[in-house]
């Protein structure tokens, strides 16, 4: 058994994993020309975030940023699961409502309009890679918050 460093956890066990799913989630579009919904960009956005904030963890500590940012991931794939197997009971891919309805959050609810209409709707048909891609996402953002329960942040193999 040997141990990784703090370092090498951030850039092997962080960084590429992230570059990677990134790389293949936007080959995967390009090979299919499917364009992705708010829910695919969103997941994007989160594994970049995950990606850049590891690079600069390697500096500062930004552990519980990027296990605030897994637990933001596992909570969009679990909505984005949901309407990939329901697609008839979801109206919307978010679900806006409670935000929209809620006074004093203008800028909020337009931004949450403006995004809801940025790529396909989350409900149209998708190809059956797709029902593979959001679970093994869900998993690597469990990876993440399941390697940063170690305290020390050491990896063993």
């Amino acid at each position: 058994m040997h141990k990784l460093s703090k370092q090498h956890y951030y850039i092997v066990g962080l960084f590429v994993p992230s570059c990677a799913l990134l790389a293949g989630g936007y080959l995967y579009d390009i090979i299919t020309s499917e364009t992705p919904c708010l829910l695919c960009n969103l997941q994007r956005v989160i594994l970049g975030l995950i990606a850049i904030t590891s690079l600069f963890s390697l500096r500062i500590p930004l552990d519980r940023v990027i296990k605030g940012l897994a637990i933001f991931g596992i909570l969009v794939s679990l909505r984005h699961i949901y309407i990939v197997l329901f697609p008839l009971a979801s109206t919307t891919c978010l679900p806006f409502a409670f935000v929209l309805q809620t006074p004093g959050t203008h800028f909020a609810s337009t931004l949450l309009v403006w995004l809801s209409s940025i790529g396909r709707s989350c409900s149209e048909d998708v190809s059956i890679i797709t029902y593979l891609l959001v679970p093994m996402l869900m998993t690597y953002y469990l990876y993440i918050l399941l390697r940063f329960k170690e305290k020390a942040m050491l990896l063993q193999f």
